[in-house]
């Protein structure tokens, strides 16, 4: 099979198919993830134009991932999993995982399937059970699976449309000046001077000094600006235009400080479809409700700590998209 999984999802979560792709294709675990279906259609002749039949999918393709978002069922590529999951229904693979990127109610179709939920502190552990699952190899395409040549997908960005897409290249506006002054930070964009802006409680000041050192030794290399350390007062337009990424340490000192408050509306206001917000968790603490969609870094279990280093250092040289 050319590929470990097949990628389906919302047009307007791309920012998780990317998240997705980001981790499933790194180390450790060095997965191939289709995320364009008009790869699939290479040599075949049993498919017309761009339409792509479940069937070939399921030939090239190992599992189907499905990212899980309110906006998931509302979008053609709902109606497309339904048919895929009916016929399935029977089969033995487990063809289909379920990733939760945001709590709502799962589609009725797919409440039968085995849900890897990315919307808690155990993030890690869900794309540990992601990657098992992928590996998993599925029996050859049989009677059950044949049924599904008739069930094409609805919608498949062109190859152009998906690069774009994916990284933000699109000519489309945006809308807000914030979001405006955001789009205009690229990863080369001479004006940033910083690899990630750190908020966070003075009382977590010595996590920081740590995260600090290990992320500017070898093989990060990162600069990390620190507010009080690096510059005594900072602005918001020096955040936007200074800082490729801003990590968010949290703890409930983080929780109960007013300026740490402004920097989360600051990162979801700069955010847009990008990757720019890295949240920590430091200590159990009520995560806000506005930066839960987003990959939470644990840092709350020590025999895990150079593992969640490894992870900062790769979410951080992460591109922007």
């Amino acid at each position: 099979m050319a590929y470990d999984g097949f990628l389906c999802y919302a047009d307007s979560d791309i920012r998780y198919a990317q998240r997705v792709v980001d981790v499933l294709q790194n180390e450790p675990y060095n997965l191939r993830i289709c995320i364009n279906s008009e790869e699939l259609l290479d040599g075949d002749t049993s498919s017309s134009g761009s339409s792509v039949s479940a069937e070939l999918i399921i030939q090239r393709c190992k599992k189907i991932l499905v990212v899980i978002t309110p906006e998931f069922e509302k979008s053609s590529q709902h109606e497309f999993i339904a048919k895929v999951a009916n016929a399935l229904k029977d089969d033995k693979n487990q063809r289909i995982l379920i990733m939760l990127f945001r709590e709502c109610d799962l589609p009725v179709s797919v409440r039968h399937i085995t849900v890897c939920d990315l919307t808690k502190a155990t993030v890690e552990w869900a794309w540990h059970r992601i990657s098992a699952g992928l590996k998993n190899n599925a029996r050859s395409p049989d009677d059950t699976t044949s049924q599904l040549k008739n069930i094409y997908l609805g919608h498949s960005l062109s190859k152009k449309e998906s690069h774009e897409t994916v990284t933000g290249s699109s000519s489309g506006g945006t809308e807000g000046g914030t979001q405006a002054e955001a789009k205009d930070i690229s990863n080369k964009n001479p004006e940033v001077q910083y690899d990630a802006f750190v908020s966070y409680s003075p009382e977590d000041q010595s996590f920081v000094s740590e995260m600090v050192e290990k992320m500017k030794q070898e093989p990060w290399n990162l600069q990390l600006f620190v507010p009080g350390k690096d510059v005594a007062d900072i602005s918001s337009d020096y955040i936007a235009h200074r800082c490729r990424k801003i990590i968010l340490v949290l703890t409930p000192s983080f929780l109960e400080n007013p300026e740490c408050l402004y920097h989360i509306k600051l990162a979801i206001d700069l955010a847009m479809d990008r990757n720019r917000i890295i949240p920590v968790l430091l200590e159990s603490c009520s995560i806000p409700n506005t930066i839960k969609h987003f990959a939470m870094m644990d840092c709350t279990r020590l025999e895990l700590i150079d593992w969640f280093w490894q992870r900062l250092g790769q979410t951080i040289k992460q591109p922007l998209y």
